[in-house]
């Protein structure tokens, strides 16, 4: 009879839960809800732009032309951003959400949960380089490909881990730039990857990249922080050109010349920050 008494009372609770919940996101306007968001990322350094916003069906916001940036400039645009709040979960005492974003042809989704057992889901398909301004911002010039990023994070501030799996195609670079230091014109058949990250620290398992006459990779460290783009790097490219990719572009070379370990081998430490990398 007790147990009985103590599943209404559990049940009458959740479902009051849900209700002040459901009534607190339709009852307040759009543009307050989002006010609120701001505040929160205002807090972690990171500025929120949004245009025109709306109620998502069951409780949610749908957002058009956002905009996320930190002071090292834009980190990320969305034509459309869909935040909800799942409710079923609740019953089993989990807050789970999901926001799914629509970037050019492209798209993005995170989801997971809040509470001590904090986890996050990524998933990308037909992500343009080319629409993350994030990379404008650190490389200048003009990058392209398809990104795929897929992986899970567990827990929250340094306590967070997880891995994250990188993987691109049909890479173009053209005229960027390092820190200041010019790069070679690269077409790049395949880039792959993985982040792993564990102790307040990612750590880059050398990020691939398959080229045409060229080879390089990415590997190193950098720590979590808030905004991203504020975590300074410790990171090292390698390029290993093929001499008839290295004839054609002399000039760019010859720049490089003091970062050759051996014939055909470029170490080039990477130092700064993430928004804004510096070669030493």
């Amino acid at each position: 009879m007790k147990l009985q008494r103590w599943l209404k009372m559990l049940a009458a609770g959740v479902g009051g839960l849900l209700l002040l919940l459901t009534l607190t996101l339709l009852l307040l306007p759009s543009r307050e809800l989002v006010g609120v968001v701001q505040r929160v990322l205002a807090q972690q350094g990171m500025q929120l732009d949004v245009g025109q916003v709306s109620k998502a069906f069951p409780l949610g916001l749908s957002a058009q032309q956002v905009m996320l940036s930190s002071n090292q400039g834009t980190m990320l645009t969305a034509d459309r951003l869909v935040c909800r709040f799942h409710l079923l979960p609740l019953l089993v005492g989990r807050r789970q959400w999901s926001v799914d974003a629509t970037i050019g042809s492209g798209s993005l989704r995170l989801g997971g949960t809040i509470g001590k057992r904090a986890h996050l889901t990524i998933a990308s398909s037909n992500l343009r380089l080319e629409k993350l301004p994030i990379l404008k911002t650190a490389l200048g010039g003009s990058v392209q490909g398809t990104l795929g990023i897929n992986g899970t994070l567990t827990g929250t501030g340094p306590a967070v881990k997880g891995t994250l799996q990188l993987e691109a195609a049909a890479i173009d670079l053209r005229d960027v730039s390092l820190g200041g230091l010019r790069l070679p014109n690269s077409l790049y058949r395949t880039m792959r990857g993985q982040l792993n990250v564990a102790n307040g620290t990612v750590t880059l398992q050398s990020l691939a990249l398959d080229g045409e006459g060229i080879y390089a990779r990415l590997k190193g460290t950098f720590p979590v922080t808030t905004p991203p783009t504020a975590a300074p790097l410790s990171l090292t490219l390698e390029l290993m050109p093929k001499p008839e990719f290295m004839e054609r572009q002399k000039l760019i070379f010859l720049l490089l010349a003091r970062f050759m370990s051996s014939p055909g081998n470029f170490q080039i430490p990477v130092k700064g920050t993430l928004g804004a990398p510096s070669v030493l």
